[in-house]
């Protein structure tokens, strides 16, 4: 709790007298919502008055009658299909969204519109939760937040509420309400920050309460049905899941699928290019996220298997290629994604590369362009950056425009069409046009789904790795040049404030060591390929230590937790040192081999040298240097890809091979409380993870490797605050050691 206290305690906006708040970021009122609203007020005031002659006196759990009866009688006079329902679920177990996250049990939630109150609550369900505390208020008289325990556990609470309904619903924004006593505050969430409104008392201002839920149910813009709802988000009808089914099953690789892939589908709008010319499509989702975002304050980037549907095309007339869809809120100092695409795409046609096998960037749009109020966040803390996504450093270039207010920690909802769903992007092509990812991890690499169907093909099909998310990538000098070429007309504002390649960005877990080592000085060092490719390695040792139980280390399923896990900079530098100046894992067979070839490569970039490596040099074929070795050797894409080419063309890759499960070990409880698993924990901010089950509130969950690092995220009220582990590794930002979230 305090890890997730710190994050939201980094990323608070302030406090907005309720008047102000209710008028700035509900919907505009017109004559019959103010006559609405003034029903509203009638129709509860029988609740209000019996809530304010007892609730002053009573405990939160005795509040919650008379405020459901308050607030039943509140909504009634809205139109049925508006109506939520009230329901006390303080008792009721709300699963978490992702395995890595306990149950909730918020005090009161309203359901969305139209829904009655479900015997098993889901988020989706949900449409705002209101927390109660007796007596105690999250923040102070000085409109700051309240240091107590009380408190502290009362905002954590809220924050984690808001970030399942935003998670749930796909929102843009939500809101969630804190009562203690006759006191309440409404508090809105977006994916930069929060804001609140000032305290007011609920059983004699009936009037604030009721303006706030018509605004929240009666939204006014087509489509939504709670306000922050994206209206380009929509739900299918049977007919449209029957005719996408066939769609999509005539696809050779999902023939096999089940309908009930498509259980969550939804209808997406977005943009595609084709010819340089741009229209609307409609995207159909298909089965579960390929990649999701599940930190609170970040780009909370999502990438969904999408059938593509232009406008006014039938639905039976649809193409069956599947395209891979990309959701998120673009920090506003970042460079567009779309721009190292189109760089990427410049370079092959003008050097006559075939780009068939690469992924592709067919449309992107800036949805806060058509919407600014839904689609631009609005809750950003100005100065140094203090969102928990660690690409928003508190660079000295990333600063306010102070001609035109402009706040570039806003966020801008974007939305680009890949395709296809898992071509592999060549990195070294991309940086010989001039563009380095500078965030290669095991989120950012993702497998070839398309084999060939093996009825009607006798191609040979290996699997292949190919690069996602380019939103932490920049420009080399001549990448900048390549981009001006194209004659964007936003290219200069980039150019004066883009992220520098100096700032340390990337994963934790397969940061270079040399990065590591900088940075634990607090210096800085130019990002350049080397580290990328220094990344590859190290995500690929995580791999083998992590699903091939045959690895042969010493330390077995701790292995990858031995190596991985830190708690600073200098730790993991040393850990990454010592793996790299010993062999660690068995030389003699495949794959293995190739991890040891990749680490005497790397070692004679760090001038280590060691009896055992030089005599290995004269039995190997894979690592081609000379000895013996004195100087530091410069790592190149050729030397790289060299040693996979002399590997993939050896006799001895074992058959079957499959990569095994990871099942995280269980990490004692009484061992949760190191100090280094929690300062690591500190450095886990937002993970993507994908969406599995929900994790056993009795067990611990490991970090990176496996084991070892505390994840601030326990959801349970009350008596259980353990906290949880990480399963997948944290990106990291230069100077930036914020709290992680989800």
């Amino acid at each position: 709790m305090r890890l997730w206290h710190g994050s939201v305690w980094a990323n608070f906006a302030g406090i907005t007298p309720v008047e102000e708040f209710l008028e700035q970021y509900m919907p505009p009122l017109d004559a019959p919502a103010k006559r609405t609203i003034q029903e509203m007020c009638t129709a509860s005031k029988k609740e209000s008055k019996a809530a304010k002659a007892r609730v002053r006196r009573l405990r939160e759990d005795a509040i919650i009658p008379y405020l459901i009866a308050f607030l039943q009688a509140l909504v009634e006079p809205l139109p049925k299909e508006r109506t939520p329902a009230i329901a006390d679920t303080h008792k009721k177990v709300i699963p978490s969204l992702n395995s890595e996250t306990h149950c909730t049990m918020p005090h009161v939630t309203a359901t969305r519109p139209g829904i009655e109150a479900p015997d098993n609550w889901m988020w989706s369900h949900a449409g705002t939760v209101l927390d109660l505390k007796s007596r105690v208020d999250i923040f102070d008289n000085a409109d700051r937040i309240n240091n107590s325990e009380e408190s502290k556990t009362a905002l954590v609470q809220l924050a984690k509420s808001a970030h399942s309904l935003l998670m749930a619903s796909r929102s843009c924004f939500v809101f969630v309400v804190t009562i203690w006593s006759s006191n309440a505050r409404i508090l809105r969430f977006d994916r930069s920050g929060f804001r609140a409104s000032s305290a007011f008392d609920w059983t004699e201002e009936p009037r604030i309460l009721a303006k706030f839920f018509y605004g929240l149910y009666t939204p006014g813009v087509p489509g939504a049905r709670v306000h922050g709802d994206d209206p380009t988000i929509s739900i299918p009808s049977p007919a449209d899941k029957e005719a996408m089914y066939k769609i999509l099953t005539a696809n050779h690789l999902y023939k096999q699928w089940k309908i009930e892939h498509l259980e969550h589908s939804c209808w997406i709008e977005a943009v595609m290019t084709e010819d340089g010319k741009s229209f609307p499509v409609r995207c159909f989702t298909v089965g579960p996220p390929l990649s999701q975002a599940d930190g609170l304050f970040c780009r909370a980037t999502r990438v969904d298997r999408v059938l593509v549907v232009k406008d006014g095309t039938r639905l039976e007339d649809a193409k069956s290629g599947v395209y891979a869809l990309k959701d998120s809120w673009r920090n506003e100092s970042r460079r567009p994604e779309v721009d190292f695409y189109d760089v990427i795409r410049r370079y092959c046609v003008d050097n006559k590369i075939d780009c068939k096998g690469m992924a592709q960037c067919h449309g992107s749009v800036d949805l806060s362009s058509a919407d600014v109020l839904l689609h631009r966040t609005c809750s950003a803390v100005k100065g140094p950056q203090r969102s928990d996504d660690p690409a928003d450093s508190d660079d000295p270039n990333d600063r306010e425009d102070p001609d035109d207010g402009q706040n570039f920690h806003e966020r801008r909802h974007m939305r680009a069409l890949l395709t296809p769903v898992g071509a592999p992007l060549n990195h070294q092509i991309a940086y010989a046009a001039g563009v380095i990812h500078r965030d290669v991890s095991d989120d950012n690499v993702l497998f070839d789904e398309r084999a060939p169907d093996a009825v009607n093909s006798e191609e040979e099909w290996s699997c292949q790795g190919f690069l996602i998310d380019w939103d932490y990538a920049e420009f080399t000098a001549d990448g900048l040049k390549a981009f001006e070429k194209l004659g964007r007309k936003d290219a200069m504002k980039y150019r004066e404030i883009h992220k520098s390649l100096n700032d340390l960005t990337g994963t934790f877990a397969f940061l270079a060591l040399e990065l590591l080592r900088v940075d634990a000085r607090g210096e800085s060092i130019r990002h350049d390929v080397r580290h990328d490719l220094e990344s590859f390695y190290w995500f690929l040792v995580w791999i083998i230590l992590r699903h091939n139980t045959n690895h042969g280390h010493r330390e077995g399923l701790q292995a990858c937790s031995q190596l991985f896990d830190a708690a600073t900079e200098s730790q993991a530098a040393g850990q990454k040192s010592e793996w790299l100046s010993v062999s660690q894992l068995p030389r003699a067979t495949l794959p293995f081999n190739i991890i040891d070839a990749l680490r005497q490569l790397l070692s004679t970039h760090y001038a280590y040298r060691n009896a055992e490596d030089e005599q290995q040099n004269l039995e190997t074929s894979l690592v081609l240097i000379p000895q013996p070795q004195i100087q530091k050797v410069e790592i190149t894409h050729s030397q790289w890809l060299g040693i996979f080419d002399r590997a993939l063309a050896m006799n001895g890759w074992p058959e079957g091979d499959a990569a095994v499960p990871f099942i995280p070990p269980r990490v004692k409880k009484q061992e949760q409380a190191s100090q280094s698993l929690q300062i690591h924990a500190v450095r886990n901010s937002i993970s993507k993870r994908k969406l599995e089950g929900i994790s056993d509130p009795s067990e611990t969950r490991a970090g990176p490797s496996g084991e070892g690092s505390t994840q601030p995220v326990n959801k349970k009220r009350r008596k259980e605050e353990a906290t949880e582990a990480t399963v997948a590794p944290a990106r990291r930002s230069k100077r930036q050691d914020k709290p992680s979230q989800l």
